[in-house]
């Protein structure tokens, strides 16, 4: 699976002379049309549902609204700024951002500048209220988040976030990002699942779907498929199967919320809950990983079901290799993940590919032999070989 993601940050389109095209310049432009359709494809897909957002009231020592006041939004990653002005009331909203650390400053003509550090997580509506002052000491307030773990005070909303630390450190046997759904609280097993793991048709022949649907979770009870699943602010679930649209790398996600009840309208479609997956992107460093998991039967236990088996044949006093031994196989998961500017503070670029190797024996036909002088063999043979004689009508003369 690969993620590619493209963000760009041009202020300008590049120029094409009017000069007759080689085969080099020819390749140049279409390079310069893709780029561009990239950049408005993405700036197109991000303004759909927003990621989060910064708001609050500008006011003086006394209480009074500050009007007219300049906000200045930094994503210290990209250093890409966001810039606005509060109202005749003190109020000003920053929507459309994506998850970083971000510096607010505050400033009017005649007060110091206000300077806050906050952390911008998926989804999230933070709120952060500028007191100015006219002392000569510039006002600094670091109010970072730890992963969204903050108590929302601000929504009737409930959500929690797994962030980008949670998804390093925990384990997943598959690698899967969507498995950690099930730290959120109200999320239990899938409408194909047993309490005990196992395939709820598999064990007792009942269930109501045969394959998961959503991200393979139930939320507030519902089924799977009542799951809405956003990649990046974009629907990410197929039409057909109900089911994850496009797999995300592990080390391509930066974060999502686990929306349980009370979301807002711009959601939408889901009754069970709402995955809000966003991918990581590129910065004004480069950073790049690479990781191989390998697991290997050898160091694996034979299962209940094998070893109840086993000691049930040994426990009848027979002899011989046991009737369920364990199975082979050997499991590769790779992939990398990297990011950096192609332009610095303008244009950025981030890729994610994981991919799996599986290998395991083939499996053998279990053959057995009848004698042939068993009577379900002669019986056999007898019913085979046993002629058929059709009764002839003859005319009247």
């Amino acid at each position: 699976m690969t993620l590619f993601r493209f963000n760009p940050g041009l202020s300008r389109l590049f120029a094409i002379s009017g000069q007759p095209w080689n085969g080099f310049r020819f390749s140049a432009v279409l390079v310069q049309v893709a780029l561009i359709v990239l950049s408005i494809c993405g700036v197109m897909a991000s303004a759909q549902v927003e990621t989060g957002q910064i708001a609050g009231t500008v006011v003086d020592q006394t209480g009074a609204a500050v009007p007219n006041a300049a906000i200045d939004i930094k994503n210290l990653s990209t250093n890409i700024v966001r810039n606005t002005v509060s109202s005749e009331s003190g109020a000003y909203l920053v929507p459309g951002l994506e998850p970083a650390i971000y510096q607010v400053t505050v400033s009017s003509n005649s007060f110091k500048p206000f300077v806050a550090k906050v952390e911008v997580t998926v989804g999230s509506h933070l709120f952060l209220d500028a007191k100015l002052s006219v002392s000569a000491a510039t006002t600094e307030v670091e109010v970072v988040g730890e992963g969204g773990g903050q108590v929302n005070t601000q929504t009737q909303e409930m959500s929690q976030v797994v962030d980008t630390e949670q998804l390093a450190n925990l384990p997943s046997l598959t690698r899967n990002p969507y498995d950690f759904v099930a730290l959120a609280g109200n999320v239990s097993g899938g409408d194909n699942s047993t309490n005990s793991g196992a395939s709820a048709i598999a064990q007792t022949g009942s269930g109501q779907n045969q394959l998961n649907r959503g991200v393979g979770y139930a939320i507030n009870g519902q089924r799977e498929s009542g799951t809405e699943i956003l990649l990046d602010g974009v629907e990410n679930v197929s039409i057909f199967s109900q089911s994850i649209g496009e797999d995300v790398p592990l080390d391509g996600t930066q974060e999502f919320s686990v929306i349980t009840s009370n979301y807002s309208a711009e959601y939408g479609r889901a009754s069970g809950g709402v995955i809000n997956v966003t991918t990581k992107a590129g910065t004004n460093s480069f950073h790049g990983s690479g990781s191989e998991f390998n697991r290997l039967s050898a160091y694996t236990a034979n299962t209940y079901g094998n070893d109840a088996g086993n000691a049930a044949f040994l426990g009848s006093g027979m002899q011989g290799p046991l009737p369920n031994p364990k199975g082979t196989y050997t499991r590769n998961q790779f992939g990398f993940a990297a990011g950096g500017p192609i332009k610095k503070d303008k244009l950025f670029i981030f890729e994610s590919r994981s991919g799996r190797a599986c290998v395991a024996p083939p499996r053998k036909a279990k053959r057995f032999s009848i004698p042939l002088s068993s009577p379900r063999c002669r019986r056999t043979f007898r019913t085979i070989t046993k002629p058929t004689v059709k009764p002839r009508s003859h005319p009247r003369a």
